[in-house]
């Protein structure tokens, strides 16, 4: 993992000065690989909105079988932005 040096300056961060000292953190969010999921979740609830209760039923299950299939991949955050002051 790299640290805020290697990124402001060289891999080392021998090119980062004393100013470097100042960046601070002020956010991070964590992007997760959960497209199959969100998809069949706004499917869902357009199945509950529209009282379609056998196409609620399929993506259930198939929320249920990719949870069940890949809760590593679910859990492991695939990308951060990350926000410096």
């Amino acid at each position: 993992m790299r640290n805020y040096r290697s990124v402001l300056g060289d891999e080392d961060g021998s090119s980062c000065n004393d100013e470097c000292d100042h960046v601070k953190i002020a956010n991070i969010q964590f992007a997760f690989c959960n497209g199959k999921i969100i998809k069949a979740l706004k499917n869902r609830g357009e199945g509950l909105i529209n009282g379609n209760f056998s196409k609620v039923t399929k993506y259930e299950d198939i929320i249920n079988k990719e949870i069940e299939d890949h809760p590593d991949e679910l859990r492991r955050p695939v990308k951060a932005f990350v926000t410096f002051t």
